[in-house]
This record gives C-alpha cells, structure tokens and sequence, in this order.
C-alpha cells in the first residue's frame, strides 16, 4: 500500500487505517480475504491514469460494506464529478459464519471530464449526513477503466 499511495500522489486527512478479514457479500461460498484499507472523514486525493483515447471512464472502489450509509463528493482536476452514496450496509453474516463486508461498487464519470486525458487527479470529501446517520467513507482498493472504442476495420 506505501508504494502505491507514492506512485499515485496520495494524500489525505482524517484518515484511519485497519485490517478487516471477511468475505464477499454477495456470494455463497468465498474465502475470507484480508486487507487493509482506511476510513475517511475527510478528503483524499490521488492521481489516476486512463487511456487517453476514452470516450468515457469510471471509479470502482472495494470497500466495506458493514459500515453503513457511505457517501463522498467527487471531484476530478477540480471539477465537480458527482456524489457517490451507497445507502444501508450488509447484513453481516453468511450461512458459513464469514462476516459478508467486501463489495465492489462502480460510479460513472462524466466524459466531459476524462475524454482525451491520460490521467486524472481524482478528489474524494466525506459527505457527513444525519439522516439517515452515514458512518465513515471506507476503501481498500480504486481503480479507475476506461471506454474506448474498437478501431474500425480499413476499407
């Protein structure tokens, strides 16, 4: 994780780190994977390469999903992206006894925003909320993919 906060110019505030050993939610029969990952009630931002031919991009986030009603503005080279909120939690428990908090979820940029670049400086704010009452920003992976369109065939 070092390396890679180096590599992508990673900087935050009210930030927290920790190990969390569970399983995907959303499958019957998944290993317990442990990783660590951070909570935010603050901001963070990274730079982020795309294929500069896109026509299109979007984030996903591996995050834990037991820590309830999560959202963030998102910004990306300063420009306003959109809110990311993803309401409710996981029931925790799966029918093997594994704590189901792993989840994978994907937010859509606006192409305004990435088509042509070949990197991104993307900007998450904690959005606190208190109805319903948010718990913290949490992400243990970011990924950003690109929509580029095949070439045409040459006459």
């Amino acid at each position: 994780m070092p390396a890679s906060r180096h590599t992508h110019h990673y900087v935050a505030t009210g930030e927290r780190t920790y190990q969390l050993p569970v399983a995907y939610e959303y499958r019957v029969h998944t290993p317990l994977i442990t990783a660590a990952g951070t909570t935010l009630t603050g901001a963070a931002s990274f730079t982020i390469q795309l294929d500069p031919r896109n026509v299109g991009a979007f984030l996903r986030r591996t995050f834990d999903d037991c820590i309830g009603n999560q959202g963030a503005h998102i910004y990306l080279d300063n420009s306003f992206a959109g809110t990311w909120y993803k309401a409710g939690a996981s029931n925790g428990v799966g029918v093997d006894g594994h704590h189901r908090c792993w989840r994978d979820e994907d937010f859509p940029l606006p192409a305004s925003l990435t088509v042509g670049k070949s990197s991104v400086n993307v900007r998450i704010v904690f959005l606190p909320a208190t109805d319903p009452q948010n718990g913290d920003w949490t992400a243990f992976r970011c990924s950003m993919y690109s929509f580029v369109l095949p070439a045409l065939p040459s006459p």
